[in-house]
């Protein structure tokens, strides 16, 4: 029997917002400006089938065949892992719609030549016989691909948070060793690299950003819903392959005010009056513990100035202003008391554009 698929979709775990529940095994809420007190995470950074696959035009397909050749090898295992479900789903919206073209027979005719499964390529064969009308789908299949593909991305994002759960638990309990690891730190990278992409604002950030030779080339906004499961893996492929050049720092807080968290948990950190600085991420991971991550000059200048143990309770409150200028809604810390007091509430905060756009071009 099929198994129904997850609808209502969170985009910022619910295990890691927990972290942050207070004694009263609850979080405080920030929502747009009015605080909701000891609540659960379940209705928080969640959307109903946000994670769901979207048809994608012959041009759209084209563009994203010719962009995943450009950053992997054929026989990447991302391949059969993520691309060849996207491509599936796009022929099977063609038996749907009874659209199929030359235009996409194309751009299939150079992705089955790729070293995919051959029972992805089964599948090709079948779905095209349904196109030209000489099979049909099967009783009760149509229902079980359109419950899948409503899940959609849902099984990579869960794969990605529980490969970083261990090292993350082995941070907060000051376990350090998982850093000279370069397994349990691609691990850490790729789940806070999927932070920066996984959210509605990277969609948003897509839509009013796209350059016009993209879109000249085929590229459109709606692709994003694509490159937000592969960016993650790419970018942390490179990060990792350059950990001589850059370095992550864990620091604890020592003050009196925690570090808070939102539905887009990350900020960037830098001198904004000197371009020569290089600029580096900030990632809450608890009210306690927060991590830096860039070029070895920005983190090591970061060190020596506060220390890995922070006692200046002003960067803890500018680190919060930060995640909290990048909210897009929700703002959550351990107690109501933490937000009111301090004004921590989403789209109350102004940060210039290049710090909300740097997560995008500067990992």
């Amino acid at each position: 029997m099929a198994t129904k698929p997850t609808r209502m979709q969170h985009y910022v775990p619910q295990a890691y917002l927990k972290h942050w529940y207070g004694p009263q095994d609850g979080l405080a809420v920030s929502v747009n400006g009015k605080v909701i007190p000891n609540a659960g995470t379940r209705t928080f950074a969640v959307e109903r089938d946000f994670y769901a696959f979207v048809d994608l035009t012959a041009q759209e397909l084209d563009f994203f065949y010719r962009m995943v050749m450009q950053i992997m090898q054929p026989e990447h295992p991302l391949i059969n892992a993520i691309v060849v479900p996207i491509f599936w789903y796009v022929l099977f919206r063609r038996c749907k719609k009874k659209d199929w073209s030359v235009e996409y027979e194309n751009v299939y005719d150079k992705f089955v030549a790729l070293p995919i499964k051959p029972e992805f390529k089964s599948t090709y064969s079948f779905l095209i016989n349904v196109i030209r009308e000489q099979q049909e789908l099967p009783s009760g299949v149509e229902k079980n691909i359109e419950q899948a593909y409503a899940s959609g991305a849902e099984a990579i994002e869960c794969c990605i948070e529980n490969a970083a759960w261990p090292v993350i638990d082995q941070i907060l309990n000051d376990d350090l060793s998982c850093l000279k690891d370069p397994k349990s730190l691609g691990h850490l990278l790729r789940y806070i690299v999927n932070q920066c992409f996984r959210g509605p604002e990277y969609l948003e950030h897509a839509k009013n950003s796209l350059p016009s030779d993209v879109t000249k080339d085929g590229g459109t906004a709606n692709l994003a819903h694509y490159v937000r499961l592969i960016q993650p893996f790419y970018i942390t492929h490179n990060l990792v392959s350059q950990k001589n050049e850059r370095k992550v720092v864990v620091v604890t807080n020592m003050t009196d005010l925690e570090f808070i968290t939102s539905d887009t948990p990350y900020a960037i950190y830098g001198e904004r009056k000197n371009a020569n600085t290089p600029l580096i991420t900030y990632f809450p991971l608890s009210p306690t513990k927060g991590l830096f991550y860039g070029y070895r000059s920005g983190v090591n200048k970061f060190v020596s100035t506060y220390g890995r143990a922070v006692r200046d309770r002003n960067l803890i409150d500018w680190l919060n202003r930060e995640v909290v200028s990048t909210a897009a809604k929700f703002v959550f810390a351990s107690s109501e008391e933490i937000l009111t007091k301090n004004g921590y509430h989403a789209n109350t905060i102004t940060t210039p554009q290049y710090v909300r756009t740097a997560c995008y071009e500067r990992h």
